[in-house]
């Protein structure tokens, strides 16, 4: 084994271990960049699919594993949720007409203002803004 004495500079790497270091922190930071957004994505398709199907958000409250559950919990939790799953139905389609039409008056008010490309535009952002927050009533 060489021992460096302290007035000794180091060897300096070469340049194989230079490329060897900067593919190792590209592969690592591509890792990160994918494995970031990839848990975004199930995050935020599993918020999406919660808000349009409320049935599986209250199945889910039920049966997760942090609110540990005594079974007697389970069945008045079961209980509760299907009691108050039809009149929460009822409400968010009544809210879903009134949001619907107040969203359609102001892009009409809009579209009187802005150009056609302008109104394309617009109208492409407010179909996306319907799509994910105002999913259809038959669900």
């Amino acid at each position: 084994m060489q021992t460096h004495s302290p007035n000794e500079r180091l060897p300096r790497p070469t340049r194989r271990r230079r490329w060897t270091i900067l593919w190792m922190t590209v592969v690592f930071t591509c890792g990160m960049v994918i494995g970031g957004g990839l848990t975004l994505k199930i995050a935020y398709d599993r918020f999406q699919e919660s808000f349009h199907h409320p049935a599986l958000f209250a199945e889910r409250i039920n049966h997760r594993r942090y609110l540990d559950l005594s079974p007697d919990q389970r069945r008045q939790v079961a209980q509760i949720i299907k009691r108050d799953l039809d009149p929460l139905h009822i409400l968010r389609t009544k809210m879903r007409q009134q949001l619907l039409a107040q969203l359609e008056k102001t892009r009409q008010d809009l579209n009187a203002v802005l150009t056609s490309e302008q109104t394309q535009r617009l109208n492409r952002r407010f179909d996306r803004l319907q799509r994910i927050w105002l999913p259809p009533a038959d669900e």
